[in-house]
């Protein structure tokens, strides 16, 4: 069954602009929805471990990244149209 997670980057080296690798991997997911720079929501079967080990090579030294599993049934918040219309995509 697949549930959302919360992926986080910091992109702190100098090669801030380049991500196509870094999409390319986030495109294995089922969907995701990038809703601010460098803060993803992503819909997988796949463990959060499993995306770390995924995306931590596409980034450079001096990044950081984050990912969670999202309990998505205890939600609240203020966020653009896009971003609820997918959550509901998912969760309908």
């Amino acid at each position: 069954m697949s549930e959302f997670h919360f992926v986080m980057v910091v992109l702190n080296s100098s090669e801030k602009g380049e991500k196509t690798q870094f999409i390319e991997e986030l495109n294995r997911a089922n969907d995701w929805i990038e809703f601010r720079t460098n803060t993803w929501l992503v819909w997988t079967k796949q463990s959060s471990k499993t995306w770390y080990r995924r995306l931590k090579p596409v980034l450079s030294t001096g990044d950081n990244i984050f990912v969670c599993a999202v309990n998505i049934d205890d939600r609240g918040g203020w966020m653009p149209k896009a971003f609820w219309d997918f959550v509901r995509a998912k969760t309908s």
